[in-house]
């Protein structure tokens, strides 16, 4: 399509659309209710929010800062890994313990151990 036939659509289009008027007018106060309508869904919205996504949104604000973020991060990495590696020890301790009584066992079968 050339530049001058759509210049001229535009222009048609214009004129078709400043000659139309909506056939039936809108309701009295139609924005007052509509915005009062819309400041009500809002107000219940922030009223029925979920536990998670208040925990959600609370996140977002406080570790928008890179900073605090990366601590905290570093923070329950070392936690996870310090949890990790108290009970691989305790599970090492059980495992060399049961192991322990199995070779006494092979070597003595008759020997008696708790």
């Amino acid at each position: 399509m050339k530049a001058s036939d759509q210049e001229s659509d535009d222009r048609k289009l214009k004129v078709l659309l400043s000659a139309w008027n909506p056939s039936p007018p809108l309701p009295p106060r139609f924005r007052e209710r509509v915005w009062q309508g819309i400041a009500r869904f809002e107000a219940h919205d922030r009223d029925t929010r979920t536990f998670l996504m208040k925990c959600r949104a609370w996140i977002a604000n406080h570790f928008a800062r890179p900073g605090l973020a990366w601590a905290c991060a570093s923070l329950l990495l070392a936690f996870g890994i310090g949890l990790g590696w108290f009970q691989a020890r305790q599970h090492t301790t059980t495992v060399t313990a049961e192991l322990a009584v199995r070779y006494a066992r092979s070597v003595d079968p008759y020997l008696t151990l708790p």
